[in-house]
């Protein structure tokens, strides 16, 4: 039997408990139609994972809310330390700075290169 491997040790930045995202309690509704419902989840910093489910199901609300492009009716994010839900307009926006989300419709320009889209995108 092997003896079990040490964890290593937490990445520059991370939160003192390990979790990099954790989600509590959070709700949002589109009118009459309740689209998340007491959502809760943490993901361990440096974990992957894939958010699968059917259409309509609330993934890509769930990932929007994550970095307020949606707003949470209620509940908790937070992330990477940083509790997203209590940040004002310009440490919001200083913090979208640091993350990455790539959107199912990228809309990038067909005729333009990779290179060209990407730093299209940065402007």
């Amino acid at each position: 039997m092997n003896p079990a491997l040490p964890s290593p040790p937490p990445a520059a930045g991370s939160p003192p408990d390990g979790a990099a995202i954790r989600i509590e309690g959070v709700t949002k509704r589109y009118g009459a139609r309740g689209v998340l419902d007491g959502v809760g989840l943490t993901i361990a910093d440096g974990a992957a994972v894939a958010l699968i489910g059917a259409n309509g199901a609330g993934k890509s609300t769930l990932l929007k809310a994550l970095i307020r492009l949606v707003e949470p009716d209620s509940g908790r994010i937070t992330m990477l330390g940083t509790e997203m839900t209590a940040l004002n307009r310009a440490a919001l926006k200083t913090f979208r700075a640091q993350v990455g989300m790539v959107f199912q419709r990228h809309n990038l320009v067909g005729r333009l290169s990779v290179l060209t889209n990407v730093v299209h995108g940065v402007q």
